[in-house]
């Protein structure tokens, strides 16, 4: 069932987007965020039918990422970022996050649009998109019952610590192996859709119910 809200008369069709992807074997833990961004047209491939799930993310990217998929754009934002240039396909979005209080930049006063975003920084991005949307405690809690911290926890920075170990307690990202979460490590592209889907999917859950 769609429900659906238009802000004028007209005529409309509901269509189910069909995509596929020749790269993801290997990925089926990834398959469902990618695949369900994609048929939504948040996320593209990197080339004609290849999605590159290990190619790394910007901080550009991901914040795009986020205020798409969670329509947080606000057109009347302004970025003050010294590297963030107007007129660019980020702009937008990052002027929307910055405005909303989501990023807060370096402090040399850049955003850091190029650099690839660290899975620290993915989890303090999410973390606080959640707050953001009215989520209770910022997300929602995993059936799962984890009861066991990260064994790296400790070389997570300050700033990102809560935001890991709610992440980790919502079940919405894991480890990259055993009992680690690798906060330093760059996201690829595959880890960022599941995690953006993982925690589209528990808003949806938890104002449907």
């Amino acid at each position: 069932m769609v429900t659906f809200k238009p802000n004028h008369f007209s005529k409309y069709v509901a269509y189910h987007s069909t995509v596929y992807f020749k790269d993801m074997d290997g990925y089926a833990w990834a398959g469902e965020g990618i695949l369900g961004l994609a048929s939504r047209e948040i996320i593209d491939g990197r080339s004609e039918g290849y999605y590159v799930p290990e190619g790394q993310v910007t901080r550009a990217e991901f914040v795009k990422l986020l205020v798409q998929l969670f329509d947080l754009e606000d057109m009347t934002a302004t970025a003050a970022f010294s590297d963030v240039v107007q007129d660019s396909w980020y702009y937008s979005s990052i002027a929307s996050a910055q405005k909303s209080g989501l990023v807060q930049g370096k402090d040399n006063g850049t955003f850091g649009v190029n650099d690839e975003i660290s899975r620290e920084d993915m989890a303090v991005l999410i973390f606080r998109v959640s707050k953001l949307l009215g989520i209770a405690n910022g997300i929602p809690l995993s059936t799962y019952n984890i009861t066991t911290r990260f064994q790296d926890l400790d070389i997570v920075s300050v700033y990102a610590r809560d935001a890991v170990s709610a992440l980790q307690q919502s079940g919405l990202m894991n480890g990259t192996k055993e009992g680690y979460f690798a906060p330093k490590n760059p996201s690829t592209r595959a880890q960022a859709a599941t995690v953006l889907y993982r925690l589209f999917q528990s808003i949806n859950d938890s104002t449907s119910d």
